[in-house]
């Protein structure tokens, strides 16, 4: 672990967690997609245990991250909550014999960043827009139902042209979602062309 200093953010750790998070963090990805992605990596990493103090860093650095997008995990606070607690934190530090002063800093940096994290911030940060454009959402073959007063129709993308669908519309109303073979064997009247935002939600 490389740390240049008693403060929260004062890690290579910290840094990298915290960079890579809002690296992710862009377009339509959400605060928690990004959290429980790298969560997930770090702690298979660590999983028979080693590099607990590693970890308690990487919690850090996620939970700092959380807090600027105005997120909030109970599970992650809560485990932050017990590392400053039972002082695990404050033993590894104590581990690497550093002065009783670095300590004690140590301590006051923990249950400052508590503090933090259970405050409101001034500014909540919003994920990055690169201008990449979106996938469409739906493909030429898709066949879907979806609710209409009455049951459920369903929807066959016949086309996809410039971000339009071409799309057919069953006659008739299902009580129940259909199957693809009951679909098939129904009639259709409509069939249209709708734009990316105009076309029926896929449900």
């Amino acid at each position: 672990m490389s740390a240049w200093g008693t403060g929260i953010r004062q890690s290579d750790e910290f840094m990298d967690v915290y960079d890579e998070f809002f690296d992710r963090y862009k377009d339509d990805a959400t605060a928690m997609e990004v959290y429980r992605a790298i969560l997930a990596e770090y702690q298979e990493e660590f999983s028979d245990g080693d590099d607990g103090p590693l970890l308690y860093t990487v919690y850090y650095a996620l939970a700092q991250s959380l807090w600027e997008c105005g997120e909030r995990d109970e599970w992650l606070w809560q485990t932050v909550r017990q590392i400053i607690d039972t002082e695990a934190d404050l033993k590894f530090w104590n581990e690497l014999g550093n002065e009783p002063e670095l300590i004690v800093s140590r301590r006051r940096a923990l249950h400052k960043f508590w503090e933090k994290i259970n405050s409101t911030p001034a500014k909540v940060r919003k994920p990055k827009k690169t201008g990449k454009k979106r996938e469409p959402t739906l493909h030429k073959g898709d066949l879907y139902a979806y609710a209409v007063e009455g049951g459920y129709c369903a929807a066959l993308v016949l086309d996809f042209v410039w971000n339009s669908f071409l799309t057919a519309i069953t006659e008739e109303v299902f009580d129940h979602v259909p199957t693809e073979a009951e679909v098939m064997a129904s009639h259709s009247r409509v069939v249209t062309w709708f734009t990316a935002r105009e076309s029926i939600p896929k449900k």
